[in-house]
């Protein structure tokens, strides 16, 4: 959570972009450690996407036809999520 420069009161917009900022580093630290190659665009591949997210890439395309918020890109025929999409959708996700 930060707190305004100005005022000192708690800013929850700035604390839900610091919680998805840490998140998306996070993800990167991941493909970095176990050698997915993070495309232009700041995208990754699906399978590497249903890693991030805990899922299997079915279930990804799934929740493609069910309109679900991950949003993706097809890309010479082979989805890409951005990774910023993805912590987005982390964070709105409830847990289970």
């Amino acid at each position: 959570m930060s707190r305004c420069p100005t005022c000192g009161a708690w800013t929850e917009v700035e604390a839900e972009h610091d919680e998805a900022a840490e998140l998306l580093a996070a993800y990167r630290r991941h493909c970095a450690d176990h050698g997915h190659h993070i495309l232009p665009g700041d995208r990754v591949p699906e399978h590497v996407a249903a890693e991030l997210v805990g899922r299997a890439p079915g279930t990804l395309r799934n929740w493609a036809g069910a309109d679900r918020p991950l949003r993706f890109s097809q890309i010479r025929g082979r989805r890409t999520y951005r990774l910023d999409d993805i912590a987005a959708f982390a964070l709105q996700r409830p847990v289970d």
